[in-house]
């Protein structure tokens, strides 16, 4: 399964590069470099912060608890990925202290226990702003 979520990923990133290509061999005839050098930026630094990392963690449910891999997406999971091959999207699993909780599509409570996660690290210039006030 983590194979194939490589092979997933790599193709994603390759999608995207195609995009960046063609855009820039549009912009290339209109002759505007800053903008191609703007755009291979832009899109480059979306693609990397949209990717979601994959954790193994402990996810219960009404029909019992289970260990399976979730994504997490900026301090959230967004999604739980069974052994049978589906997927279960969670909405409102805010991680704290390891563990989230929140719903899928039927509204039904999913609760989420991390194993081995480690809360972001807040960058030094926001530590330094909170500091000073």
């Amino acid at each position: 399964m983590l194979l194939m979520q490589e092979v997933v990923e790599e193709v994603t990133e390759l999608a995207v590069i195609i995009v960046m290509v063609k855009a820039a061999i549009m912009l290339a005839a209109t002759k505007s470099l800053g903008i191609i050098v703007l755009l291979f930026l832009l899109i480059g630094t979306c693609f990397r912060n949209a990717q979601a990392e994959e954790h193994d963690a402990t996810v219960t449910t009404a029909s019992g608890s289970y260990s399976v891999p979730v994504e997490v997406e900026d301090g959230e999971v967004t999604q739980v990925h069974w052994p049978n091959g589906g997927d279960m999207n969670l909405n409102g699993a805010d991680i704290s202290d390891g563990e989230a909780e929140g719903t899928n599509s039927r509204g039904e409570s999913v609760s989420v226990a991390l194993d081995n996660y480690e809360e972001p690290k807040a960058d030094d210039e926001e530590t330094k702003s909170e500091n000073e006030n």
